[in-house]
């Protein structure tokens, strides 16, 4: 028996699919056309039966990366409301959503569970920098603490814990995203063509002319949170114009 799932996940650096403890179903995220959300659903190892387990609402990105806990009553999931914005959900395998782990308004990379189905280590911008943060899989008056040792990086993804040993393994994502200048009128497309205007470490991007071509306005995280900055033309003197948590298109 086989069955079909939607054929790409481009820009989407997380984990889609994942085994039951038992072997008899998979969790897939899937959708049934570039226009809508991705979903979860299971699928019978055994029957291709599909099942249904989350609808998100048609304006997000969707749902992603299941992960079942060990004795597989419980599923963790991301719910990718925007691309800089993402909700660690906790749910039963019957599509039942118990509640949501991570704070409103953050980044969430990865996550997998801990060993003995205790708790769930997540990868998440929560503290204003991407690190490891662990979270109780119970208790709804838990905050996330700091995982031990501190792992910080650009972006931690696809966290993986063993089962049997005292081990986390991961992946680092690494985008350095700038604003460059073209010069259509250079014949040598070797040379002098392409010039950087903004360029730092961190995320540079969407940038638009004022209307007399003196200043330059882009988004950019390099204070932390994704903002507004404006430029003179040529990159210099940058200014973070807006603050505060922003979800930018």
């Amino acid at each position: 028996m086989a069955t079909q799932v939607f054929k790409t996940r481009h820009g989407l650096y997380y984990r889609h699919l994942a085994w039951s403890p038992d072997g008899k179903w998979l969790a897939v995220d899937d959708a049934a056309s570039p226009g809508e959300p991705f979903s979860l659903f299971l699928v019978s190892t055994r029957t291709a039966e599909r099942r249904r387990l989350t609808t998100p609402p048609n304006h997000w990105i969707g749902d992603v990366e299941p992960r079942f806990s060990p004795d597989g009553s419980r599923l963790t999931f991301i719910r990718v409301i925007h691309r800089s914005t993402q909700a660690l959900m906790l749910a039963r395998p019957d599509g039942a959503i118990l509640r949501q782990l991570s704070k409103d308004g953050t980044q969430v990379s990865g996550q997998d569970w801990s060993a003995d189905g205790k708790s769930v280590v997540f990868a998440s911008n929560s503290g204003g920098e991407f690190r490891l943060w662990k979270i109780a899989a119970f208790d709804p008056r838990s905050v996330p603490a700091p995982d031990a040792p501190s792992i910080f990086a650009d972006a931690p993804i696809q966290p993986a814990l063993a089962r049997n040993a005292p081990a986390l393994v991961y992946s680092v994502l690494r985008q350095d995203f700038n604003i460059w200048r073209l010069n259509l009128g250079a014949h040598d497309l070797a040379v002098g063509r392409w010039t950087p205007v903004v360029n730092s470490s961190a995320q540079d991007a969407s940038p638009q002319y004022s209307p007399d071509g003196k200043e330059i306005c882009f988004r950019s995280d390099r204070s932390g949170d994704e903002q507004i900055w404006v430029a003179a033309a040529d990159g210099s003197r940058p200014q973070q114009v807006t603050d505060g948590h922003l979800i930018l298109r």
